[in-house]
């Protein structure tokens, strides 16, 4: 049995194959599904520079083999989510530091599987649908994380799946707070104004536009931009918005560009505090921000988290599932396996993620052509 991979380097994927043997380590999963997640694109773009050479971090699959060991037993044909980030074992990051979903199999170590990053679930939904399920899981934390503060004015920042899942939560809630969303080009504007949020505020950012949606007090502000430039943007809304507001940030944060002229490991320290975080938690919810100081103004707080926890991807998996239809516009792309690696290739020589007449939003890549389960 051979694993087909997809291998980025030197700037190009291309697709390989090596065998399975029969000493696997770890749990042996055969993926069925998975997404190309922004992130991926900045990997793909050059943006972000990660170890390993498989990309990808959702996913879902069936357990290939028995697996028993230290107490922790998964059965042959099992469906499982895998959570791509481990709250116990910051070093464990499917796609970024671990090889990722882009394969045909993927081994979880058994550090991880009894650290309990494996998932074991019922799914009924197509396939296609397991692509967003860590996103909608992301969106819920974010939301979740801003709560306290009861915003009337919502800031996203960034016009990518997160930035929409946001919006769109909002709305599945009925919030009736204003929403705007900031893009970083005409064609992400177009599809979100068009197809996604169509009650949402949109905008297409450039130096005044941040600065002109904060001028109210109690605004939650979520930057979900690429990291190369969420230093400067946090910066940008640290210096004008207003009292009694939040700023969370999602994104990845350069490790040397200064934020408001302060180090960046303030909020570095905050989302590696606030990893896999539960709402419950009393800690994150009262100690992981940070004041801003500022004898003009009252009430500023920063915060952020890395990951997801895995009651959140199991409510992401709940909310879907009972609302299907409203998420299905967000998935812009389904391919298969065999095309991912020139379609990749076409994403990374794309100057404006625009493939098949279609702006990228969200592709899910199936490893079959049904469920298979």
């Amino acid at each position: 049995m051979n694993n087909d991979y997809i291998r980025f380097t030197g700037g190009i994927c291309r697709t390989e194959s090596l065998p399975i043997t029969s000493k696997v380590e770890g749990l042996l999963i055969r993926v069925i599904a998975s997404g190309l997640c922004g992130t991926d694109i900045q990997i793909l773009k050059g943006i972000r520079n990660e170890k390993t050479e498989i990309l990808g971090h959702e996913g879902l699959g069936v357990v290939e083999m028995d697996y028993k060991k230290n107490g922790y037993c998964f059965r042959r044909g099992q469906t499982v989510l895998i959570n791509p980030t481990n709250r116990h074992d910051t070093n464990f990051l499917l796609g970024h530091n671990l090889p990722g979903f882009f394969q045909r199999y993927i081994s979880i170590p058994d550090f991880a599987v009894q650290d309990g990053v494996v998932i074991s679930i019922e799914y009924k939904l197509s396939p296609i649908f397991s692509a967003i399920i860590e996103p909608v899981a992301v969106a819920l934390t974010a939301l979740e994380a801003v709560e306290r503060f009861s915003p009337m004015h919502y800031v996203i920042i960034g016009g990518g799946i997160i930035g929409n899942l946001i919006g769109k939560l909002l709305w599945l809630n009925k919030n009736k707070s204003s929403i705007s969303l900031v893009h970083r080009s005409n064609q992400s504007l177009e599809m979100s104004q068009n197809k996604i949020l169509p009650f949402a505020e949109h905008f297409v950012n450039d130096k005044d536009v941040i600065a002109s949606l904060l001028n109210n007090e109690k605004t939650a502000v979520f930057v979900t931009t690429p990291k190369n430039v969420t230093n400067s943007i946090v910066s940008s809304i640290i210096c004008n918005i207003k009292n009694n507001s939040i700023i969370d940030v999602i994104s990845g944060v350069d490790n040397v560009e200064k934020i408001n002229k302060k180090s960046p490991s303030i909020i570095y320290n905050i989302r590696a505090k606030n990893i896999c975080p539960e709402y419950d938690d009393i800690s994150y919810l009262q100690m992981n921000t940070h004041y801003i100081d500022d004898k003009e103004r009252n009430g500023i707080y920063l915060t952020g988290h890395r990951g997801v926890s895995n009651k959140k991807m199991i409510k992401a998996l709940s909310l879907l599932s009972e609302n299907e239809s409203l998420f299905h516009d967000m998935i812009t792309h389904v391919i298969c396996f065999d095309q991912l690696s020139d379609f990749l290739n076409e994403l990374i020589s794309s100057v404006d993620r625009v493939i098949n007449d279609k702006y990228v939003l969200k592709t899910a890549i199936l490893n079959s052509n049904r469920m298979d389960l």
